[in-house]
């Protein structure tokens, strides 16, 4: 199964350049792999998983350098386990970074951020997308490395874009995880801000939340404290579309270090954007609505549920909080 092609002077043909932004890997003579078998049709890649942890795996003789680039994307048309990973190693065998995912039917983009500055970038030996069990099956039709760019200020940052309904019963499967290195440009000084965009899922959930913590460890951010109600999570009012968190120092430091989970109730996110502020930015946490008009005669309590005039308490009417006598 190991078919082996070299690839210094045949670099520039082996990665197809699209635009000056995006170098392809090619699909076809992915035979590195283990516990696996791959075939490649109609320019889909498919890996058949035929052992625990079995992946389907390129690679080089003569190690690559990947030193121009930031970020790698796996391309995925489908796979049917909750747990895979898409990662890539040096010379030595060792993990250079990596992503996991879960399982879908949907086009959707692993995208594995990574350090151009580090050594290890320079010789990259290897890249593979990992299975779970004997009897997965992963279809990708895309992959990828994009090249680093400079970031202006004030500009968002995409981090990750894509459809991720994050449930109603905190399965964590359904949580979104974003990597210590979709940090790195952050910039302590410019009031760093996070943006989640998002819709409700008003069919099936009668409020809506979203929580955010330092992966590991599980400690929610402190930079929105004031928003998080007793259960860690940010409340959120009917028909909001957008809520934003103005990163403090210390949540800032975490997240370099151990990344984001994302996790939520009625919530289907969309995009996430990181904005590095400028100096007259005002460094506050916010929730926006859509356009379509609200019906003001509507009040919520901190838990999403629909209220009266009579209840008494904190509530939420047309995107605002207030104290109910």
């Amino acid at each position: 199964m190991k078919k082996i092609f070299t690839l210094v002077a045949a670099m520039l043909m082996a990665f197809g350049v699209n635009a000056q932004t995006e170098v392809d890997i090619p699909l076809d003579g992915w035979g590195w792999g283990w516990g696996s078998t791959t075939s490649y049709e109609n320019g889909i890649l498919t890996g058949e998983i035929t052992g625990q942890y079995g992946a389907i795996s390129t690679g080089w003789d003569t190690p690559q350098d990947w030193s121009a680039y930031n970020k790698l994307t796996v391309v995925l048309e489908s796979y049917n386990n909750d747990w895979g990973k898409v990662y890539f190693n040096d010379a030595k065998g060792n993990a250079i970074a990596e992503q996991s995912f879960t399982n879908t039917t949907t086009t959707t983009k692993v995208e594995v951020d990574f350090d151009p500055t580090l050594e290890s970038v320079k010789s990259v030996k290897q890249l593979a997308v990992q299975g779970k069990a004997a009897g997965d099956v992963v279809k990708v039709s895309r992959v990828y490395l994009t090249e680093a760019v400079e970031t202006v200020d004030g500009t968002p940052i995409v981090l990750w874009e894509g459809e991720n309904d994050l449930g109603t019963n905190w399965a964590w499967n359904q949580t979104l995880l974003l990597s210590a290195m979709k940090f790195a440009k952050a910039k302590e000084d410019k009031s760093p801000k996070l943006d989640f965009y998002f819709t409700e899922d008003v069919a099936n959930a009668e409020y809506w939340q979203l929580k955010t913590v330092i992966e590991g460890d599980q400690t929610v951010l402190t930079s929105n404290a004031n928003d998080i109600n007793k259960y860690d999570c940010v409340e959120l009012p009917a028909e909001a579309t957008t809520y934003s968190i103005t990163l403090n120092a210390e949540d800032l430091a975490k997240l370099k270090a151990k990344g984001l989970r994302v996790q939520g109730y009625g919530v289907i996110l969309n995009k996430v954007t990181l904005t590095n502020q400028s100096s007259d930015s005002n460094a506050i946490n916010t929730i926006e609505t859509s356009n379509k008009p609200l019906n003001n005669g509507v009040m919520y309590n901190l838990a999403g549920q629909m209220v009266d005039k009579s209840y008494k308490g904190i509530v939420i009417q047309n995107g605002k909080k207030f104290f109910n006598k």
